[in-house]
């Protein structure tokens, strides 16, 4: 499903590829989570899948990634639906959210 993938740092990664529909998205989460669960442990993993849809060829892979990051903060405790899709309207919260940090420091 993906034709380039990953390690960012610790337990995050990067997955890129073509768009395919958001079924084939909902069903590549759920395989991935049965997967990690799968393997007898005394805890649940659920991992979290921030995903950015990307119209913008000329985009920088950091901007894209950026995106996809802040969609996964979005749904991190979330346990109905541990993936999530960016929506611009996200950069413009986070924004706000910078800015009520910078005045408080």
């Amino acid at each position: 499903m993906f034709d380039t993938y990953g390690r960012i740092e610790a337990d995050v990664f990067c997955l890129c590829g073509k768009y395919r529909g958001m079924d084939a998205i909902k069903e590549y989460v759920e395989s991935v989570t049965q997967r990690l669960n799968s393997y007898g442990l005394d805890f649940e993993i659920l991992p979290v899948f921030g995903i950015y849809l990307n119209t913008d060829k000329s985009e920088e892979i950091n901007d894209m990634y950026d995106k996809a990051n802040l969609a996964s903060k979005h749904c991190k405790g979330n346990y109905m639906e541990n993936y999530c899709l960016y929506e611009e309207q996200m950069k413009d919260v986070h924004v706000e959210y910078d800015k009520i940090m910078k005045y408080y420091e």
